[in-house]
C-alpha cells in the first residue's frame, strides 16, 4: 500500500473515505464474504490516520505520508517541529488496528506550514494531543518562554505545564499563552520558579540565532497564534513582516482584541516593533462601539 510522494493527496483520501463508508463492509477479522482484506483494512487506516492529519491544525497533511502494513503504520514526511512529529506518531499509534509506529518524519525548522483554523478532532486523544502541540507551539515561538524548561501535559482539555521559569513574568505568561489556546478549559500552572535568578528580571533566550529569523517566518508564526489565540479573530487580520517590524491589518470587534492581537504578535522571537495602525474597530458591530 505504499503511497508515491507525488501521488494527488486528496485523491487517496476521497478514496479512503469512500471505503470507510462503503455499506456492507465487515471489521477486521470478519471471516465471512463482507469482510475487508487485508489490502482494503490497510487502505482503511491510511485513510483514517491521513483524514485526521488533514484536519489538525497542528500538522501540514500535505507534507506527510502514510503507509500501512498490516499492523504497523509507517509515516514519513517532513514537519517544522518535533512537536509535530510527535503529534503525527501519538494519532497513528492510537488508530483501530495499529500495533507499531516507524515515524520517518524529518524535521525541517525551515519549513513554512499551511495555517488552518483549530477544529474539533475525531476524538478526545486526537483533541488532546492537538492542544498540546498548539500550545507547546506558542511556548516555542514566544521571545519570553522560548529557552524555558516547560513540560506541557493535556487530559481532557486540562493543561498542565511542569517545568522551570527564569522570572514570575514569564511563569505568568506561559499559563496565559496556554489559557488562551482553543480548546483549553483549564490550567494548572505547576512552574516554579530558578532560584539562581531570585526574581531578577530577565528574558529566556533559546540557542536558535534569533537574528537569523526570516520575515518571513516571524510572519507566519505571529499569524499561526493569532489563530491559536482565544479572543482573536486571527483570519481577519492579515500579519506581514519586514526587517522584523509587523504590520497587522484588518478589522476587530472591540479594543481588547485590538490590544491582545498586539500583545500576541509583539511576543513572537525576532518582532522588532508592531505597526497596528491598520487594525481598526468594526464600526458596524455594536461591540466595537462599547
Amino acid at each position: 500500500m505504499k503511497r508515491n510522494a507525488h501521488e494527488p493527496k486528496l485523491k487517496i483520501l476521497a478514496a479512503a473515505l469512500a471505503l470507510m463508508a462503503a455499506p456492507g463492509l465487515a471489521l477486521a477479522g470478519d471471516t465471512s464474504k463482507t469482510a475487508m482484506t487485508a489490502g482494503e483494512d490497510d487502505a482503511y487506516r491510511e485513510g483514517q490516520i491521513w483524514a485526521t492529519y488533514v484536519t489538525n491544525p497542528g500538522l501540514n497533511a500535505l507534507d506527510l505520508q502514510v503507509d500501512v502494513q498490516g499492523d504497523k503504520a509507517i509515516i514519513s514526511g517532513t514537519v517544522e517541529t518535533m512537536i509535530q512529529k510527535r503529534l503525527a506518531e501519538r494519532i497513528a499509534d492510537r488508530t483501530d488496528g495499529v500495533a507499531r509506529v516507524e515515524n520517518r518524519i524529518t524535521v525541517d525548522p525551515e519549513l513554512l506550514v499551511t495555517v488552518i483554523e483549530p477544529v474539533p478532532g475525531y476524538a478526545s486523544y486526537v483533541a488532546d494531543a492537538t492542544l498540546e502541540a498548539m500550545v507547546d507551539s506558542k511556548l516555542l515561538w514566544n521571545q519570553y518562554t522560548d529557552g524555558l524548561d516547560i513540560q506541557v501535559m493535556t487530559d481532557g482539555g486540562v493543561v498542565t505545564l511542569t517545568g522551570i521559569a527564569d522570572t514570575p513574568g514569564s511563569r505568568d505568561l506561559a499559563g496565559r499563552l496556554a489559557a488562551t489556546t482553543p480548546g483549553a478549559m483549564l490550567v494548572h500552572n505547576k512552574l516554579t520558579l530558578d532560584p539562581d535568578h531570585k526574581g531578577q528580571v530577565a528574558v529566556a533566550e533559546a540557542a536558535d540565532q534569533d537574528d537569523l529569523l526570516s520575515d518571513t517566518w516571524i510572519a507566519a508564526k505571529a499569524k499561526s497564534t493569532l489563530m491559536w489565540t482565544k479572543g482573536v479573530q486571527g483570519n481577519n487580520i492579515d500579519v506581514q513582516a519586514k526587517d522584523g517590524v509587523v504590520t497587522l491589518k484588518g478589522a476587530v470587534e472591540s479594543g481588547y482584541e485590538r490590544e491582545l492581537a498586539i500583545d500576541v504578535a509583539q511576543g513572537i522571537r525576532g518582532v522588532v516593533r508592531v505597526d497596528a495602525t491598520g487594525l481598526t474597530l468594526d464600526s458596524s458591530n455594536p461591540v466595537s462601539q462599547r
